[in-house]
């Protein structure tokens, strides 16, 4: 029998963040297209190495906000697998591979879990709705595999008062 797996998503309010996000870039792009379009039929085009620039840069926010930024964990404790979920791809490791968790406690970047493993990849886990949620998921980690370093960062590194 299967277990049910430990799933760990984003809170609701950074879903609707993360969705807001994908609205705004989809304006972006289009008003982009539409812009470019007209300039380049009215023969006052933008310059080539501008529009080169423009789409590699609109394209790494696309790939980052599809495919890089996971928006939920699972996590099989039984069978030490770990997958990462983003919009269009999923991630797949075994908690074996896991080299150690990066957590802060403070500051922007609280309850953002950053799990490196072993083929050298760096996974941000989705921002976890609670600090228990975290611990929860640190522990489970670290249960499954003693091996695993956790560092936890106490002050967020923009932070500039103590």
């Amino acid at each position: 029998m299967v277990s049910q797996p430990v799933r760990y998503r984003m809170p609701p309010a950074a879903r609707a963040f993360f969705w807001v996000w994908i609205g705004g870039l989809t304006c972006v792009t289009a008003a982009s297209g539409v812009l470019f379009g007209a300039w380049t039929a009215g023969g006052h085009g933008p310059p080539v190495l501008f529009t080169i620039l423009w789409l590699g840069v609109l394209a790494s926010v696309w790939y980052y906000g599809l495919v890089v930024m996971c928006i939920e964990t699972h996590l099989w404790p039984e069978d030490g697998r770990l997958q990462f979920r983003s919009l269009l791809r999923k991630r797949e490791t075994n908690i074996s591979e896991v080299v150690d968790v990066d957590f802060a406690l403070h500051g922007l970047n609280q309850r953002l879990v950053t799990i490196r493993y072993r083929r050298g990849y760096r996974r941000r886990v989705a921002r976890l709705p609670n600090l228990e949620s975290t611990w929860d998921l640190v522990h489970r980690i670290q249960e499954s595999n003693p091996t695993v370093e956790v560092k936890r960062r106490a002050v967020d590194p923009w932070r500039t008062t103590p």
